[in-house]
């Protein structure tokens, strides 16, 4: 709705500086991207955290998520990405 409006560009720019920090945060968390948060309510904060960062333009947001998906590519019989996003065990 507010792409066609003279406040997108400095709504982008916020929501960007907001998405930054938690984008960071997860990426240290998960050791680069290599594990799953410890919590449920982590992996479902980095779902939306990881949404944002690419929606609003983070830097390597989209490099991040076009190498998930060739990884998948290569092999998609498995994704080894899916358990990164889904129910934690009980």
């Amino acid at each position: 709705m507010f792409d066609r409006t003279e406040v997108y560009g400095p709504l982008q720019t916020y929501l960007r500086r907001k998405a930054q920090p938690l984008f960071d945060h997860f990426k240290v968390i998960t050791s680069n991207w290599t594990q799953k948060p410890p919590r449920y309510m982590d992996q479902y904060n980095q779902i939306n955290a990881i949404s944002m960062a690419c929606k609003t333009g983070v830097k390597g947001c989209s490099e991040l998520t076009r190498m998930w998906y060739r990884q998948w590519m290569k092999n998609p019989d498995t994704n080894p990405y899916g358990k990164c996003f889904s129910k934690p065990e009980i």
